[in-house]
């Protein structure tokens, strides 16, 4: 739900486009036949309120990548090396991560995707790794 009040902070232009990156703004017929009001402010927060966010490709890219590190640091802060009691480093656990080719749901917050459950053990090469984090993941 959309909740910023001054609609400013959030938006460039009060102008509806039928497609911004051409520049082509819509006309008054269209938007009143699809929203029922030429009050182009109110069709702003109609779409605020119940539109979907568009993101580029790259934008995409960094969430993920962002993402990917959060659940690694997760995992990374929750285990230990049974032998030695030193935490694993998130590299580690990125590395491991990768190695199973774990993907990220962007629809899904880091802490549902360290719950959601994966076993590393396939692709650690120190089982003692593997353990901890099969058992932190599937808690």
């Amino acid at each position: 739900i959309f909740s910023e009040k001054d609609l400013d902070e959030v938006l460039q232009t009060h102008s509806v486009f039928v497609n911004v990156s051409k520049g082509q703004v819509a006309k008054k017929e269209d938007f009143v036949k699809a929203f029922g009001t030429d009050d182009q402010t109110e069709i702003c927060k109609q779409i605020l309120a119940k539109g979907e966010l568009q993101v580029s490709d790259k934008e995409r890219h960094t969430q993920l990548e962002q993402m990917f590190r959060d659940i690694a640091t997760i995992v990374a802060e929750k285990c230990v090396n049974p032998e030695t009691r030193r935490p694993y480093t998130v590299n580690l656990i990125e590395r491991a991560m990768k190695d199973i080719h774990y993907s990220v749901k962007a629809n899904q917050s880091t802490k549902q995707q360290v719950r959601r459950g994966v076993s590393l053990r396939k692709s650690m090469a120190d089982p003692h790794v593997a353990t901890t984090v099969t058992v932190l993941w599937h808690v």
